[in-house]
């Protein structure tokens, strides 16, 4: 990996609410990453096209499209932080925790 693509991904990384998530969500752009992942790790990955790596992590469920479920409780809670990259046509969100 180089850390000339790494640091570009660091410094692209930047922070949102749900609500201006929500868009992605529609044009079923968006995936969410476990607090496992490394959000810059799976930008690499993807950006890569690195589909081993990818396929072992959806499998693992450590990344994922939203469910309706988890679509539904957002909208409730339309607020909640997260950190985001965008890997064109993909946007990778990782929930902020306290």
């Amino acid at each position: 990996m180089s850390e000339e693509k790494r640091a570009e991904f660091e410094r692209q990384m930047g922070h949102a609410r749900w609500r201006d998530l929500r868009p992605h969500a529609a044009r079923d752009g968006l995936i969410f990453l476990n607090q496992t992942i490394e959000l810059v790790e799976a930008a690499i990955a993807l950006a890569d096209d690195d589909t081993v790596w990818v396929q072992t992590r959806l499998e693992a469920g450590d990344l994922w499209k939203p469910t309706a479920a988890e679509l539904e409780h957002l909208e409730k809670t339309h607020e909640s932080p997260f950190h985001f990259l965008i890997v064109q046509p993909f946007v990778l969100a990782k929930a902020i925790v306290d």
